[in-house]
């Protein structure tokens, strides 16, 4: 991309630093939000606490230091031709050199009242100023509505919007997208439309970009989903033309895979088996998503798949994100690899150095064939012999270099990502357009119903009954609290306080025990230890537990703040009970700064446990307004667009790239060479699931 030319080489290596090196990354910063500064007031017409923009002309200045704190003082005296104003800045002491006297300028800032020996006196404090013009075009700061911006290293939003001004109006704003788009969308070609967004010529304007309504914005949103499409069908486009070693069909093989199998699969798993053996069994390396809802048995597929790997004398690597969720697979596999006489190993951050020798030596060797673990897998020193499965278990919470990274520990293998959070189908097809999608759309049967019911803070008492009833049953019970921020130590310190209000009141006498994501490794074994030998009966726990846990005698799961989680993840908490053959139950604890639309919200998780019905409901909820939600789907390396909101624009966008990529659609080769050079720096910062990266 080309540099920035209108700014001083100064300037340009201060946003060079911060990592933007061209008009277009520096334009993509949009305002957070616009102030009004159009209306000129007369001097005679400002009012304390007001904020106000005035045209005055300069008749007196001096500049001092503060007697006390030693603070720069510059003072002026100022009139617009029938009243006088004081104006005082602090720390600006250039102002004396820039600040000429019976010239004309526009100040913007706030009146505020002075007291003085004489009496109180109205000034204005640190207002932005700016010299007057006779165009009102080419005023920045005042006098106009103006963009305010998030601060970008030692740019502030004042020298921010005068940046984008002289690059909007100097520099070369290249056109990425190709005309035949621009003129069928009626699309504003991207000089117009960062000018719109950056500095808008009336209120509609202002309102339609910050509601992310106007014609610039949907273009801008379009031309982040034409590019990540695009990406989408090359690399699904390259990964057909590489080459996998195939896994050989077996009908002795499928015999000791079905005596290994501990039930009976569901017609939804024989149909899913049957989608992953015929893609393991071609020489193109298998790239297949599948989701399935809590509870329908993804594990088993991906068990039987490293099986078959295993026995046909491929090594496979299961990589959970977790050392929890690690431990939980470890112990499921490698209760079905040891009737078939195979070993699985575990490899963690945690596994003793005498283990983990072993571990690298069998894996080095190829005399280990199956292994479970974190990001351990892709280490360096650690080596396989001849990898070729591998398992991605909730792949939204890996990065594209860890998914590549234990990817290229074999040459081409196959790969299956799962996914426990369902998101709509149409959805799922133009995200996840590079691979291929199975759905397990079935429960294996004698699954009760969990019961959901959403209570609040009046209902506390019968809600601890109820778990206390539980428990005397020799059922478990969990308590969630959510993520209220960004720090896990709040989260913690909340369960923590109710552990110790648990213990010492409603649930005193029964065995307790809490786990958080800060807990070392070996301390979340101990706890969950004890809650499959039943030792403990109540577990209080932060988010830590949305996965991971499997215990067929819990029996009630309470959630706190309900209204603080998205409905995916709730429904993936509910599924944390009623595993057995026992009917579970959900309770959804309301807080006090509930509103009524998000009771309404977790209304539906009680008339449904069918999760991709609840994901569609929860895109309806949300509407276009919200957009968190995305990242329960891993999304959320977009800028502008939000998959969710914008599902209508991103199908379209998809088949704008089919055509490109079919050559339909550039009309000469500048264009194609513009859309390309700004697509690849697009395609550096995006993480999707990629095995090159």
């Amino acid at each position: 991309m080309s540099p920035i030319r209108s700014l001083t080489p100064r300037q340009a290596a201060k946003l060079s630093k911060a990592g933007i090196d061209s008009p277009r990354e520096l334009l993509y910063n949009f305002p957070f939000r616009y102030e009004d500064r159009r209306n000129l007031k007369p001097v005679s017409g400002v009012r304390e606490g007001e904020w106000a923009t005035l045209l005055v002309t300069v008749l007196d200045k001096k500049g001092r230091r503060s007697f006390r704190s030693r603070v720069s003082v510059f003072e002026a005296l100022v009139t617009d031709g029938a009243s006088n104003l004081h104006v005082v800045w602090f720390n600006q002491p250039w102002l004396d050199k820039t600040l000429e006297k019976g010239r004309k300028y526009y100040l913007y800032g706030k009146v505020s009242l002075f007291p003085t020996r004489s009496g109180n006196r109205l000034q204005m404090e640190n207002p932005d100023i700016e010299t007057f013009s006779e165009k009102e075009e080419e005023s920045i700061h005042t006098n106009r509505i103006v963009p305010v911006y998030r601060k970008i290293g030692n740019f502030g939003t004042k020298s921010l919007r005068a940046a984008m001004f002289r690059v909007l109006a100097d520099d070369e704003i290249v056109e990425c997208l190709p005309s035949a788009i621009l003129e069928k969308e009626k699309f504003p070609e991207a000089g117009a439309a960062f000018g719109e967004i950056h500095f808008p010529r009336d209120d509609k304007s202002a309102a339609e970009s910050a509601g992310k309504t106007s014609p610039a914005i949907r273009r801008f949103i379009f031309e982040e989903l034409f590019s990540f499409e695009t990406l989408v069908l090359r690399e699904s486009a390259k990964r057909k033309k590489e080459k996998a070693r195939p896994i050989r069909k077996s009908a002795e093989i499928g015999e000791r895979l079905r005596q290994a199998l501990p039930f009976d699969l569901t017609s939804a798993q024989k149909r899913v088996f049957r989608e992953m053996a015929d893609d393991l069994s071609s020489d193109m390396p298998m790239y297949r998503l599948l989701q399935g809802d809590v509870g329908s048995g993804k594990s088993i597929m991906a068990y039987l798949g490293m099986l078959w790997a295993a026995l046909s004398g491929f090594q496979s690597a299961y990589m959970a994100p977790t050392e929890t969720l690690a431990s939980q697979v470890f112990l499921g596999l490698g209760g079905m690899s040891e009737k078939l006489g195979l070993e699985t190993v575990l490899l963690l951050s945690s596994t003793r150095a005498s283990e983990k020798r072993r571990i690298l030596e069998g894996l080095g060797s190829g005399s280990i064939r199956l292994v479970v673990g974190t990001q351990s897998l892709f280490q360096e020193g650690v080596g396989y012999n001849n990898l070729n499965f591998i398992v991605i278990d909730e792949q939204h919470r890996f990065g594209v270099r860890q998914r590549a990274a234990l990817a290229c520990k074999g040459v081409n293998p196959h790969m299956l990502a799962m996914s426990a959070t369902p998101i709509p189908r149409s959805l799922a097809l133009t995200l996840h357009g590079d691979l291929d999608i199975s759905v397990l759309d079935e429960m294996p049967p004698n699954r009760e119903k969990v019961v959901t019911a959403v209570r609040n803070e009046s209902a506390r008492d019968k809600v601890e009954d109820f778990v206390r009833r539980t428990m005397d049953q020799g059922k478990q019970a969990i308590f969630v609290f959510p993520q209220i921020g960004e720090n896990e130590a709040v989260d913690m310190r909340a369960a923590s306080e109710a552990f110790e209000k648990f213990r010492l009141g409603p649930f005193r006498g029964y065995p307790l025990a809490m786990i958080h994501g800060r807990m070392a490794a070996k301390e979340k074994d101990r706890v969950m230890e004890s809650m499959r030998k039943r030792e403990t009966l109540l577990l209080v726990a932060t988010t830590v537990v949305e996965v991971g846990i499997d215990l067929p005698r819990a029996g009630v799961i309470v959630v706190e703040n309900a209204e603080r989680f998205g409905l995916a993840q709730l429904h993936q908490l509910r599924g944390r009970v009623g595993r057995g053959r026992e009917k579970g139950y959900c309770v959804l604890m309301t807080g006090e700064g509930r509103s009524k639309a998000s009771c309404e919200r977790l209304r539906v998780l009680e008339e449904t446990s069918d999760g991709f019905r609840i994901a569609e409901e929860d895109l309806r909820l949300r509407g276009a307004g919200e957009i968190a939600g995305t990242r329960q789907w891993g999304i959320s390396q977009f800028q502008f667009a939000n998959p969710a909101r914008d599902l209508s624009m991103l199908e379209k966008a998809r088949k704008y790239a089919e055509k490109m990529l079919a050559g339909e659609l550039f009309r000469n080769d500048d264009e194609r060479v513009r859309f390309e050079e700004w697509h690849g720096e697009f395609a550096k910062k995006f993480q999707f699931l990629s095995r090159s990266g």
